[in-house]
Formats: C-alpha cells, structure tokens, sequence
C-alpha cells in the first residue's frame, strides 16, 4: 500500500513539474487574470434603402384582389428583413414582399429594417415611412361636347371646343383626334377641357383618357365620338 502511495506521489509530481514547463514556455496566465476575447459583434450597417413602389404609389385592380408588391435593396450581411405595413411586421428572407388586399381598399404605409446575429443590437434602423394606396382602377373620362353627332357648318377654321367629365385624382388627360382614320392630333392636358382648330371638312373621332404618375395603369380610352364638318 505505501508501494502504490509513493508511484502515486511520484507521478503527481512529475505531472506538476510538466505543467509548470509548459506555463513557462507559453506564457500562462493566472487564470484569475482571464478576460474574455474583443467582442465579435460589429455595428450594423445603414438602412435599407426602399426600391418600389415610390412614394404615394396607387396599386389598382378590375377585380376583387389588388396585387401588392414591395422591394428594396440589400444589406451586407443581413439574414433577415422586418417589413412593418400598417400595424403589421412581416418577417422576410429576401429583399421583397409580395400579397394581396382583398379585404378593403388602402391606404397603407411601410417601412423595412434589416436584421443580423453578427450586428450590435441586431438590426439596422428603420427605413424611410412611405405609403401607397389601393383602389379601383378608374373608369375613363366621359365625353361632354362637342356632343357625339354634331354637324358643323361654319367656315374654316373652326374653333371646337371639347370637354369632358374630369376624373377623380387624375393628372393628365391623353387626347386624340381623327380625321377620318388619320390621327391629325394628340395632346396631353392638365385641364379637361381644350380648343382645337379644324382646318379640313370631313369627319373627325375623338378619344381621351386619364392619367396620373403615381398610379399603377391609365384609364381605358373613353368611348369614340365623333362630329362632322362641312
């Protein structure tokens, strides 16, 4: 028994003895003295910047569903993206949201921030707040004058005066006129209503429609009228 004390004793000591070798040639520290390594963590990155749709944007639709789509750019790093629409924060894996409102029309507004484990605190700031509407698409204008079937038999040329009714938040009014199946004008007007000089006798067709940047589509192309002149 003291035999196996002694083997004991020696190897415990030879074990210490490599021990304090190795502290000496590595430079040990106390382990006291420990302190854990820089944190790895970074700061995150700038925002998200968004893409589409531009500011006051109107999706619109001639059906129940009004498709909804959203992009912006992409953050080094990022794992994930919060898009925040109205009330609600969608979690996203790639730099773009697409669904649909079938419930009631806008208006919405949306923000998006990026999201990393490798960032301090986690995310990046929100992004800018920008809104969109959703609605109907618009019916086209309604012609007023002159009024379809019209003959005119003054001398040329002749002033014609065209109006129709305006359209709720349009802009910009595309307007066409024939001669015959020549288009002999087209013009764009802020106003719904414009004077045109007829020069040549014949029969002229009109159309017009609506338009305004922010929205999604034009109106369709009013109904074709049309007057005569002798």
């Amino acid at each position: 028994m003291k035999i196996k004390c002694r083997v004991i004793m020696v190897v415990n000591l030879i074990l210490l003895w490599i021990c304090l070798i190795i502290g000496l040639n590595t430079n040990c520290r106390d382990p006291f003295d420990f302190e854990p390594p820089p944190d790895s963590l970074i700061q995150a990155p700038d925002t998200p910047n968004l893409l589409y749709p531009p500011d006051s944007f109107v999706f619109m639709t001639e059906t129940p569903y009004v498709d909804i789509i959203m992009r912006w750019s992409t953050v080094d790093s990022a794992e994930k993206y919060l898009l925040e629409l109205n009330a609600d924060t969608i979690l996203v894996d790639t730099v773009s949201w697409a669904g649909y409102d079938n419930i009631e029309f806008g208006p919405y507004e949306w923000r998006v921030k990026a999201a990393s484990s490798k960032w301090i605190g986690g995310y990046t700031e929100w992004s800018e707040t920008r809104y969109f509407d959703t609605r109907p698409r618009p019916q086209p204008p309604q012609l007023l004058l002159p009024v379809d079937g019209t003959i005119y038999n003054d001398s040329l040329p002749l002033g014609v005066v065209f109006a129709w009714q305006p359209v709720d938040d349009a802009r910009f009014y595309e307007f066409q006129l024939f001669l015959g199946s020549n288009l002999v004008q087209y013009e764009v007007y802020s106003s719904n209503v414009c004077t045109t000089y007829i020069d040549a006798p014949g029969r002229y067709y009109w159309y017009v429609k609506a338009s305004n940047p922010h929205w999604q589509y034009d109106t369709e192309w009013s109904g074709q009228w049309c007057f005569d002149v002798n």
